[in-house]
């Protein structure tokens, strides 16, 4: 099938990590014999002297931008006939160079209502896939409107994990799980042993991640040559640096920064356990593409690990905001000793891309029938 994906965000040359997963779902539906192009509506707040305009993507997978600067940068609603007008000028560039699609592909419905206007438009059926972490936060305001409308109108709704598919299905009964895949040639397990044992957490250092709590939970727990390793970086950062020192821990604990994409593997193939101490997760990508190297995870209750995490099996749930749990977790783990071939095989079954693609697949396929039936 001829697909254009609409991502509510994309990975552009200032922020090139940005949706990396949408860009690596097209290309394992391109590898898949699928046609992907992207077009995305870069609407900025302020553009820091970058182009505007419209651009082709300089990666492997084909499509276009249109960056603009936005007319109404705190109303949300102003900003959507806006994103209608920069959406139908990325389509009819993609039709005249590509030629018509079989469907739209959203990818969150933070760009819902321009989507559901550009497939009213061009007659054509709309697959709609949510990722963002507000809709398990703050369903209100403009963002209610756009979770409503947009899941009364497409033809198929997706959610990626089971707890977002329990909130998205307050307004659509027939919302399926499928979950975000995993690269598996890219993720490996190492071929050699370190010394010690490596907790690792790889995240932006907000708040919301619960640096904090790991810092204080890991100081508690104590253990002997054990080590934590921290990759990302972020407003949180320098205050929990400090932290760490606070908790005389500081020679224990390595602060990584920011891990290149190409440096990821490399970062959990360092570790023994990855964690994650979230209070809200939609997903988890870092879980999976750790349980792909044969990593297992401690993670909190936060919403997307629990379709991922198989207690006993590929690692530990905790509850949220429980440092105790989290210590006596982080003591369960470093004593636990798990099959990494084990978890990475379980890990492709259920997130490798062959297992994820051919469920996509399935839905464009019913996605089409039923838009040529109505």
């Amino acid at each position: 099938m001829k697909i254009f994906m609409l991502p509510s965000w994309y990975a552009t040359e200032d922020k090139p990590l940005l949706g990396i997963f949408f860009t690596e779902q097209a290309r394992a539906l391109i590898r898949a014999g699928h046609q992907v192009y992207i077009l995305y509506p870069d609407l900025r707040f302020r553009l820091y002297g970058l182009p505007t305009g419209i651009h082709s993507f300089a990666g492997d997978v084909p499509g276009y931008f249109d960056r603009c600067r936005s007319f109404t940068p705190f109303w949300e609603q102003g900003r959507w006939p806006q994103r209608e007008w920069m959406l139908n000028r990325l389509y009819k560039l993609a039709v005249k160079q590509w030629g018509k699609p079989d469907l739209l592909h959203l990818q969150s419905c933070k760009m819902g209502i321009e989507a559901l206007w550009l497939g009213q438009k061009y007659h054509l059926p709309l697959v709609y896939t949510e990722h963002f972490t507000g809709v398990m936060t703050s369903l209100k305001g403009p963002l209610r409107t756009q979770l409503r409308k947009t899941l009364e109108g497409a033809s198929q709704a997706i959610a990626v994990s089971e707890e977002l598919k329990l909130r998205m299905q307050e307004f659509r009964a027939d919302t399926r799980y499928i979950p975000n895949m995993v690269d598996s040639s890219s993720f490996t397990p190492a071929k050699s042993q370190h010394s010690g044992f490596v907790f690792g957490t790889l995240c932006n250092l907000v708040a919301r991640k619960r640096i904090d709590l790991l810092l204080r939970a890991f100081a508690a727990a104590d253990l002997s040559n054990s080590f934590l390793c921290i990759g990302g970086d972020g407003p949180e950062r320098r205050s929990l640096e400090k932290l760490a020192h606070a908790l005389k821990i500081a020679d224990r604990v390595i602060f990584c920064g920011r891990v290149s994409r190409a440096d990821v593997c490399h970062f959990y193939q360092g570790c023994d356990c990855i964690v994650s101490t979230s209070d809200i997760e939609t997903f988890g990508m870092t879980l999976i593409e750790a349980l792909s190297c044969g990593i297992p995870i401690l993670s909190t209750k936060s919403g997307g690990p629990e379709s991922i995490v198989i207690p006993g099996q590929n690692g530990q749930l905790i509850p949220c905001n429980d440092e105790k749990s989290l210590k006596n977790g982080l003591i369960q783990m470093a004593s636990y000793k798990f099959d990494k071939h084990h978890l990475r095989a379980d890990c492709i079954a259920r997130f490798g891309e062959k297992a994820v693609v051919a469920q996509i697949t399935a839905v464009y396929q019913q996605a089409v029938r039923r838009y040529k039936w109505e």
